[in-house]
């Protein structure tokens, strides 16, 4: 599977939105005090702080997810097979396949629903500075405008962008070849299939005749 660069995506929005920060209150700040070493007494107040921090991290995280933009890979699938924009889109106009792979597995451990939004993600900035666990740079890769919610998305994400990773021959489950690919494709991907793992299921789309949507018949 191919861990591509969102900068090469079709969606300009794509990982490439800034973050709204969320207003600090004074509790919050309180408990930043007590993990941070920000100095009492002698040091600025707290509207200060609030001031400073919250136009600093802004300026933080948007250069984070810049700078992270330019070198992690993207890996995208999707929660449906038969969708026809997607295939148009993303098949060759119908000529190419979709994969279908069992996330059981070790490879798909780390997978990512995207989330549909009419808003961009709002950073919590209390769970930024203090809490290590806390990612906003993968909420910042898996979330989209709610106009893409067709695509039913999921995500594996990537230290570095054009990288190449081979899956357990045993995750592959099953190939959905499109309406248009020709016999050719169908007969050497479908080999290859079945030679690396013989339990694949190998199926032809054709597009329907009593309403919009491809219909698949499995290949024996």
């Amino acid at each position: 599977m191919y861990f591509g660069s969102p900068q090469n995506f079709n969606d300009p929005y794509d990982c490439a939105l800034s973050a709204k920060v969320t207003d600090l209150t004074h509790e919050q700040l309180a408990r930043i005090r007590k993990r941070l070493p920000l100095p009492a007494g002698l040091g600025p107040t707290d509207e200060e702080i609030i001031k400073l921090l919250q136009s600093t991290s802004q300026d933080t995280i948007t250069n984070t997810i810049q700078n992270t933009l330019r070198n992690r890979g993207v890996c995208c699938f999707s929660e449906k097979n038969d969708n026809l924009l997607m295939w148009s889109h993303y098949a060759s106009q119908g000529a190419g396949m979709c994969l279908e792979f069992d996330t059981g597995g070790p490879t798909f451990s780390l997978l990512h629903k995207v989330v549909y939004s009419p808003e961009f993600p709002v950073i919590d900035l209390e769970r930024m500075l203090c809490n290590e666990d806390y990612d906003q740079i993968t909420e910042m890769y898996c979330t989209k405008s709610q106009d893409w919610s067709y695509e039913q998305e999921w995500r594996l994400l990537h230290k570095e962008a054009g990288t190449r990773y081979q899956y357990a021959d045993k995750e592959l489950t099953g190939v959905y070849f499109g309406s248009r690919t020709t016999a050719e494709i169908r007969v050497v991907v479908g080999n290859l299939a079945r030679m690396l793992n013989p339990t694949d299921d190998l199926w032809l789309g054709e597009l329907s005749d009593a309403s919009f949507r491809l219909n698949f018949t499995r290949i024996p």
